[in-house]
């Protein structure tokens, strides 16, 4: 199925036909428009109050999401996309751009967030070193040469597998002797591999 962003924002202000004024928009928190064969997100810049949105498994390269600023959770999986700024989105806590074509990411405005999913990426560095609230980093089979952390030890879950930085620890900012042993990680639940 094939539909143009129009017709999904539509169906999240529940207005079928007719004008769409800015007041339709407010309240809307959350839209999913995942795998609707969307290749533009023209409208989507109207969703002020937007908390939540996924648009994965859809054909663009760029979004633009700088005017959602109350935005908290970005899932734009497997869609193809070179890049990604969220530097106007401070409130962002969860990012998943898995499966995608993104070799930079400049995440300093985003202090909020706590999980970042950037498997199978094109991503050759990353700074997260100002991230305190970070618990979740999966950053698998990237071609991450760099990587600076605040504290190894506070991550629940945590996976560079297949990077080159996988095999030379100690260009990881953070990396101290005190890393957890992997029995350590597991009395805690936690997940971690390198």
């Amino acid at each position: 199925m094939y539909l143009n962003f129009l017709t999904a924002a539509r169906e999240a202000i529940e207005k079928s036909h007719g004008p769409i004024y800015r007041s339709d928009f407010i309240g809307v928190v959350y839209l999913d428009v995942s795998a609707r064969g969307i290749t533009s997100l023209a409208g989507l810049e109207h969703f002020w109050d937007l908390i939540e949105l996924d648009v994965s498994q859809n054909r663009f390269d760029y979004i633009d999401i700088s005017n959602n600023q109350a935005l908290e959770v970005l899932i734009a999986r497997n869609m193809g996309l070179t890049a990604l700024d969220v530097s106007n989105n401070r409130a962002l806590r969860v990012l998943d751009i898995s499966r995608n074509r993104v070799s930079e990411l400049n995440l300093y405005y985003n202090r909020a967030l706590e999980s970042i999913r950037a498997e199978w990426n094109s991503l050759s560095s990353l700074d997260i070193s100002m991230h305190t609230r970070m618990h979740t980093l999966y950053l698998a089979v990237n071609e991450l040469e760099e990587l600076h952390v605040w504290d190894l030890r506070t991550f629940e879950n945590f996976n560079v597998i297949s990077n080159p930085i996988a095999n030379d620890f100690p260009i990881i900012s953070g990396w101290k002797r005190v890393w957890p042993s992997q029995e350590e990680s597991r009395s805690k639940g936690s997940q971690l591999q390198l």
